[in-house]
């Protein structure tokens, strides 16, 4: 069994908290792996950043937290505490069926995808494979705003009045990338949406050039299909958006 703790420091120079300062962000990794043949083999990873150096009323803090909350998907404890007790249930199901040709790995990395004065976007890739017929792998978008600390929600770039709009901008630009005309049923091109009508939802990546939405295996299509995503950009979000704060690099 081998344990890693890396760290390297990459330095960003951001606007926070309404005035100048240098933002650093700190990447990490914790990973733990148990081998017991070539080919056989329990791996757990997490890569993700950390702001550092950020005093204890900072909100910024919340980014951090955000974070390793994301990682943990529904488990309350530690990450370090999820590293162990995944190895640990692994060996025990190679002690179980010691003939099993079969190896487990978890891999959570959230990198960053976009910095600007205002916006820091991530993106986190969670893969998994503890058995069955495939492995399993989600995407998430994070957004923050570096001014307040806190997550990005759809409701800060569009008015609910303008919901429905968004909606139907949405549907028609998915039609449209799938060559599907006006009257194409979902239900025969291999889709699940509900009612007929697609509607955006809240994993979301704010770019320098417009809004992606991105819908996971298994929300609106078959793992077969793979994800589906939507890009809007800035250009056709005109009248949409409440403002183009967080697009502003």
């Amino acid at each position: 069994m081998m344990k890693n703790l890396f760290f390297s420091f990459i330095v960003l120079f951001l606007t926070a908290c309404g005035v100048n300062q240098q933002i650093k962000l700190e990447e990490k990794e914790i990973s733990d792996k148990i081998e017991f043949s070539e080919n056989r083999s329990g791996t757990v990873q997490f890569l993700f950043p950390q702001i550092t150096d950020l005093p204890e009323d900072s909100p910024l803090n919340n980014i951090n937290s955000v974070i390793v909350e994301q990682l943990k998907g529904t488990e309350k404890k530690p990450l370090e505490t999820i590293q162990k007790e995944f190895i640990k249930e692994y060996k025990e199901f190679i002690d179980e069926f010691p003939s099993s040709p079969q190896s487990w790995e978890i891999k959570k990395d959230i990198k960053t995808v976009m910095k600007t004065d205002n916006l820091l976007s991530l993106t986190l890739t969670d893969f998994s494979y503890t058995g069955g017929a495939h492995p399993n792998t989600f995407v998430t978008h994070l957004c923050f705003d570096l001014k307040t600390g806190k997550r990005i929600s759809l409701e800060d770039l569009i008015t609910k009045e303008k919901m429905n709009e968004l909606n139907i901008l949405a549907e028609k630009k998915f039609r449209s990338d799938n060559n599907f005309n006006e009257t194409s049923n979902y239900q025969e091109e291999g889709y699940f949406v509900e009612n007929g009508k697609l509607k955006v939802n809240d994993n979301f990546l704010i770019t320098n050039d417009g809004l992606t939405f991105l819908f996971n295996s298994y929300e609106i299509a078959p793992y077969s299909t793979g994800r589906t995503k939507i890009h809007l950009k800035l250009s056709e979000l005109k009248g949409l958006l409440k403002n183009n704060y967080f697009f502003n690099n």
